[in-house]
C-alpha cells in the first residue's frame, strides 16, 4: 500500500515494513527495527549482534552522538568522548584521556601519558629536551628510559647501555666499554683484558702481557720477553 499527498509518501508493505518520507524527514520501521531521520538527525532502534538487547543510536551530527552498541555506550559532543561498558571505561575532553578497558589503564594530559598493561609500563612527559620517557616491557624484558639528555637502555639482545652528555657505558656479553670522550675510552673483559685508548695512545693488558701503543711505536711486555715494534715498519 502506497500513498501519496503532494511530496509525502506513506508506504505499507505485506511483511510489515512502513516507511514515511517528505522533504525533511524519513522514517523507518519493521520487525527488525526502526529509524528516523530529520534534516541530518537521526534516530535508530536495531537488534543488537548477540540478539539479546538493542541497539540505539541518536546522532546530531558525526561528532555529536550518543550510542549503545553490543553493551557499549559512546557519547560524543565536538571534542568531549565518553565511553562506557563492561571491558571499557574512557573519557577525552581532548586535552586530557582517562582509559580504562579490561586489560589497560591510560592516562593522558598533551605530551604527558601514563600507560599500565600485563606487559607494560609507560611514562612519558615533555621536556626542553624532547618527549621524556620510562617505559618497561615485561615481554622482552627491555627498559627505555629518558631525561633530557640522560638516556638508559636494557634489554636481552643488546645488553645495558648508559649515556649522559655524550659519555658513554655499555655493558654486553660480559664485556664493559666506557667511553667519556670522542677519542677516550676503556674496554674489559674476561678473555681480551683490558684496553685504554687516549687519543692516538692506547694501553692493552691481557693475562700477563702488556701492550702499549704511543701511536709512533708498540711495546710489548710479557713474562718472558720485551719488544718494540715501529709502526711504520
Amino acid at each position: 500500500l502506497t500513498t501519496t499527498y503532494g511530496n509525502k509518501v506513506f508506504e505499507l508493505s505485506s511483511d510489515m515494513q512502513i516507511s514515511y518520507t517528505d522533504p525533511d524527514n524519513q522514517l523507518s520501521i519493521d520487525p527488525t527495527g526502526m529509524s528516523l531521520d530529520r534534516a541530518g538527525k537521526t534516530v535508530s532502534l536495531t537488534p543488537s549482534s548477540t540478539g539479546s538487547d538493542m541497539d540505539m543510536e541518536i546522532s546530531l551530527s558525526t561528532t555529536d552522538y550518543l550510542r549503545i552498541k553490543d553493551g557499549l555506550l559512546e557519547y560524543s559532543e565536538g571534542s568531549n568522548e565518553v565511553k562506557l561498558g563492561s571491558q571499557a571505561l574512557y573519557y577525552s575532553d581532548g586535552t586530557r584521556t582517562i582509559d580504562l578497558s579490561k586489560d589497560n589503564l591510560e592516562l593522558s594530559e598533551g605530551d604527558n601519558k601514563v600507560y599500565l598493561s600485563p606487559t607494560e609500563f609507560g611514562l612519558e612527559y615533555g621536556g626542553s629536551n624532547g618527549l621524556n620517557h620510562l617505559r618497561i616491557n615485561k615481554s622482552d624484558q627491555s627498559l627505555d628510559f629518558k631525561y633530557e639528555d640522560q638516556l638508559a637502555t636494557f634489554d636481552n639482545t643488546n645488553g645495558l647501555e648508559l649515556n649522559s652528555s655524550g659519555k658513554l657505558l655499555r655493558y654486553k656479553d660480559k664485556e664493559l666499554y666506557v667511553q667519556y670522550d670522542q677519542n677516550k675510552n676503556i674496554k674489559l673483559h674476561p678473555s681480551d683484558g683490558v684496553m685504554v685508548n687516549i687519543e692516538d695512545k692506547s694501553l692493552g693488558i691481557t693475562g700477563d702481557d702488556l701492550t702499549y701503543d704511543d701511536g709512533t711505536n708498540t711495546y710489548y711486555v710479557s713474562a718472558s720477553k720485551l719488544s718494540l715494534k715501529e709502526n711504520s715498519g
